[in-house]
């Protein structure tokens, strides 16, 4: 309800059985809440808003990273993600990935939920900038070391965005680990290059674009 006050007296506002309704899984409307969770005062709840949180935060963001990744390794890697010898940008973005998961996790531990996922964000954001940078559909040809290793990297870097988001996107969470061809992994597992000479699964979209029309 986008013009006053939830009330279940009244009948006005989001109920369950609405948003199983609209089709949008559930782990949007998660995300949708802890993002938009008030800190002092009330929020409001937006359809729009709603859209342009799936659309440009977790399609564009989380969803184009786990896809152009995993796609790029089935089509052009037979689905094998091949361990890499470290170059110094590589190090340096891992070193920053692991620092961030450090960060995440003491925002955890004193109850900062809304920080936590907005790094989170941030570190997908910064593995779709290094999959740019590094070309990997130039380097596949030019320099097939250099592809692998950005492979490689990215592919670690899912699996820890998996076990990061765990906690806010359960459903989103299993269903990355399951591309991935591994079990669900503990908290203890972040900040570890441990996919390596590894078959991946079946790439699917995470999430689905939200029309203008369905809103």
């Amino acid at each position: 309800h986008e013009d006053g006050k939830f009330s279940k007296s009244r009948k006005t506002g989001l109920f369950g059985d609405d948003a199983i309704k609209t089709g949008i899984p559930c782990d949007v409307y998660r995300y949708y809440l802890l993002v938009n969770r008030p800190e002092n005062a009330d929020t409001t709840f937006s359809w729009k808003d709603l859209q342009e949180k799936l659309n440009k935060e977790l399609l564009a963001n989380i969803g184009n990273l786990v896809n152009r990744t995993l796609m790029f390794i089935k089509n052009f890697q037979e689905g094998m993600i091949y361990e890499a010898v470290l170059d110094e940008t590589a190090t340096n973005f891992w070193e920053y990935v692991t620092e961030e998961e450090v960060q995440i996790t003491d925002d955890l531990e004193h109850c900062k939920e809304k920080d936590a996922l907005r790094r989170i964000m941030i570190v997908s954001q910064r593995g779709n900038q290094y999959f740019q940078e590094q070309q990997p559909w130039k380097t596949r040809t030019e320099d097939p070391e250099s592809c692998r290793r950005a492979m490689f990297i990215l592919t670690n870097v899912i699996k820890d965005l998996a076990i990061l988001l765990e906690p806010f996107m359960p459903e989103t969470s299993k269903r990355i680990f399951s591309q991935l061809n591994i079990e669900c992994m503990p908290w203890n597992e972040l900040s570890n290059l441990l996919l390596h000479n590894h078959m991946i699964g079946e790439p699917v979209p995470s999430f689905s674009n939200l029309e203008d029309k369905d809103v």
